[in-house]
């Protein structure tokens, strides 16, 4: 079975605690559950979290202290939690992260990313959700060392932006082989093959910061008005 994940420690760097503070109305972690149970190619949902936290309908994973910390790559997670899974006799066949830091996106946009996993012939290993980045290493995007500032990739830089490769940021669904799941270590091991499907910028925004916070929550409240004003009017249609 196709499962899906929705990882979120009880602790934060950068926002502390923003996984479950009140975001539009409700906890943050409520919007990727409840795209999750919505999409129709998951064949289960689970909450894992090291959190006391519980959404009625949905089964928790309680993940142990030693993989919520701040260092722990999201990859060992999924790989524990799947064995769980697999302890108990469900049979996994892929795990689907969907990632809390991402109210914005519909469960349309989980099925897209599973859809394209599904399609014949099997030719990945991973599919990731994914937009287009504003920014290019090519271009814009800058490292600094000791002598100063450098423009990330300058051996392949351009004058314009639009004129280098595309580039892209993570859009915050992952489908993850079972196989692979527990063979690689990380996303971009060598060897593993990662295909993208291309998601709206504005599902795709990843809440990271205070910022990013304030843009992503009036989003939504817009969208909460719009979607009430529309039904009123449908409504009062004679």
């Amino acid at each position: 079975m196709i499962v899906g994940l929705v990882c979120a420690r009880l602790g934060s760097e950068g926002l502390p605690g923003k996984n479950f503070a009140g975001f539009a109305g409700k906890p943050l972690i409520d919007w990727s559950i409840e795209q999750a149970v919505t999409a129709k190619k998951l064949d289960g949902v689970y909450v894992v979290t090291d959190a006391p936290y519980q959404y009625p309908g949905v089964e928790t994973i309680h993940e142990p202290r030693h993989l919520a910390g701040a260092g722990i790559a999201k990859w060992q997670v999924w790989q524990w939690a799947a064995a769980q899974l697999e302890s108990q006799g469900r049979e996994v066949t892929a795990v689907v992260d969907i990632d809390v830091t991402r109210p914005l996106r519909h469960s349309a946009d989980i099925d897209k990313v599973i859809k394209r996993y599904l399609a014949p012939p099997p030719d990945s290993h991973v599919v990731m959700g994914i937009s287009e980045a504003k920014r290019s290493p090519y271009f814009d995007i800058l490292e600094m060392d000791q002598t100063g500032l450098h423009i990330s990739k300058p051996l392949g830089r351009f004058s314009v932006r639009q004129y280098g490769p595309k580039v892209y940021n993570h859009a915050g669904v992952y489908v993850i082989h079972r196989d692979s799941l527990y063979r690689q270590l990380s996303l971009f091991e060598p060897g593993q093959l990662v295909q993208g499907v291309l998601l709206s910028a504005e599902n795709a925004i990843d809440i990271d910061n205070e910022l990013d916070w304030r843009i992503a929550e009036y989003l939504m409240e817009r969208r909460i008005l719009e979607a009430a004003n529309i039904k009123a009017a449908e409504r009062w249609q004679v």
